[in-house]
């Protein structure tokens, strides 16, 4: 790290060396070290090693990469991400985070739109970049994974507007309750819907499963 800090191009080899070495710690501080010395560079190391080192946290490459210009990190990804095979996409798609929103964003709307991939679908709309359009979110509503739906329910809550709240409560009657649980805490997180409208709520419900899910949750709101 002090020869990263200290721009030490004379150590560029022997740190690419430790990078690609198989001790996890060590390879990443080698790794943050390049990244300190020429971040284009190490941009190339990292993308080569990603598939081999699942033993990179991707938090930590996250941390790295929220040091890099942005523009830099959206083009290297991106560009990954195109002939990544699928199971290496969610990984590349999570690093995005620290990517351009601007740039990052077309390209989630463009994998959401024709992937059929659950774990890639669901990455996207982990993303903190993920598409806001209501018309590609909403068919994913009726997705047969629950833990896309779940997603969905997540996701909503923070694009929805006053007068969309019916996709939500349409989802405290899903049969999985992760599901009817994230659309309820969604609910309740909308500045626009008071707690007063909340309660309401629960008694114009007819559904046993929204009823309950929301009990839940106002009695967890007022706990806090």
């Amino acid at each position: 790290m002090t020869l990263g800090h200290l721009g030490d191009q004379d150590s560029w080899n022997i740190l690419e060396s430790i990078a690609r070495g198989p001790t996890p710690i060590l390879s990443m501080a080698a790794l943050r070290a390049l990244f300190l010395i020429d971040a284009s560079r190490a941009m190339a190391i990292l993308l080569s090693s990603l598939g081999a080192r699942g033993d990179w946290p991707t938090a930590q490459l996250r941390t790295i990469l929220a040091e890099v210009e942005t523009s830099m990190v959206s083009e290297g990804l991106i560009q990954a991400a195109e002939i990544a095979i699928p199971s290496e996409l969610p990984r590349l798609i999570a690093l995005m985070d620290s990517a351009d929103e601007s740039a990052v964003t077309p390209y989630l709307r463009r994998i959401i739109e024709t992937s059929k991939d659950e774990e890639v679908l669901i990455a996207c709309l982990k993303s903190r970049h993920v598409p806001k359009d209501l018309h590609v979110l909403t068919p994913f509503m009726k997705s047969p994974s629950w833990q896309i739906r779940t997603q969905i329910a997540r996701v909503l809550g923070n694009n929805i507007s006053a007068g969309q709240e019916h996709l939500l409560i349409s989802l405290l009657s899903d049969e999985v309750w992760w599901v009817r649980y994230r659309a309820a805490q969604s609910l309740a997180a909308l500045p626009f819907f008071s707690q007063d409208e909340l309660w309401r709520l629960r008694f114009l419900l007819s559904d046993q499963f929204a009823q309950d899910i929301l009990d839940q949750v106002v009695a967890e709101t007022r706990l806090k």
